[in-house]
């Protein structure tokens, strides 16, 4: 998925539509798309990875986390920043606690090591 394809998603579960159903917001918040993008992303690739974080360079190229994290959680965290630039409280706060709760649900994957003493056949 793009950055674009991202902030499109966002405007859509914000119901930032007009009646034909096309986007309203694309042309006014292009200035900010990729720096609305760059600061989920970067958020989210800390809790995913621990390589150092590369922004996108530009809103047409593909942010890499995993498929779960850009479906689920990423959207949440754009859409919350888009309606904050929008002056859209209501929606900001739904999408700020949203995104809050879908990412606590992400965990680093960690290595389980078994430390359970065990009997020695002798």
């Amino acid at each position: 998925m793009t950055g674009q394809q991202m902030i499109e998603k966002s405007e859509m579960l914000l119901g930032y539509t007009a009646s034909n159903g096309n986007l309203q917001l694309s042309a006014r918040i292009t200035g900010k798309a990729l720096m609305i993008v760059n600061q989920v992303y970067s958020d989210l690739w800390r809790i995913c990875y621990d390589e150092a974080f590369i922004p996108l360079e530009n809103i047409h190229s593909e942010i890499a986390l995993p498929e779960r994290v850009l479906n689920d959680v990423m959207p949440y965290g754009v859409a919350m920043f888009i309606a904050q630039s929008e002056s859209d409280g209501e929606q900001q706060q739904m999408y700020s606690f949203l995104y809050n709760k879908k990412r606590a649900g992400l965990n680093r994957k960690e290595q389980i090591i078994d430390v359970m003493p065990r009997s020695c056949d002798i």
